[in-house]
């Protein structure tokens, strides 16, 4: 059957074994009628060209269950948001920043002739003795922070 007269279900198939044996994954092979049945159901609210990303993802991540299908369609929606902070990898990147400590929220600044204290969701310095009228940064702002670096 020549590649053009392969349905978009036989043709996500295909992709999936081809991807499966490509990447050296022939234990996942056995998996392709659950991809199959979960692709269909996942053609309706995805593109076809995202859900061929989303199956090469699924192999690549070892994925076992069309619940891990699913949930690769939505991350990589996500990593397409307009928002930054919204992005998976934004919160990744702010979960690895936080692990070392959370951020006071303050800068210190330096000039020629003085210096002073500014917000900074990803600032470290302590925070002055003089009354400070900002709260300690939020998890989503340290990720908007880290996502407009």
């Amino acid at each position: 059957m020549s590649e053009a007269a392969l349905t978009t279900g036989q043709s996500l198939v295909k992709l999936y074994v081809d991807t499966c044996v490509e990447l050296g994954r022939p234990e996942m092979v056995p998996l392709k009628g659950q991809v199959a049945q979960h692709s269909k159901r996942l053609l309706e609210d995805v593109p076809e060209e995202r859900l061929r990303r989303v199956i090469v993802e699924f192999v690549k991540r070892r994925g076992r269950t069309a619940l891990q299908l699913a949930e690769i369609a939505v991350e990589l929606e996500r990593e397409q948001s307009s928002e930054p902070e919204v992005r998976p990898s934004s919160r990744r990147a702010a979960a690895q920043f936080v692990k070392s400590g959370w951020p006071t929220g303050c800068r210190m600044t330096r000039g020629t002739n003085a210096a002073g204290h500014v917000f900074d969701p990803l600032g470290r310095d302590p925070i002055p003795y003089t009354d400070w009228p900002y709260p300690r940064p939020s998890f989503d702002q340290i990720a908007a922070a880290l996502a407009s670096q």
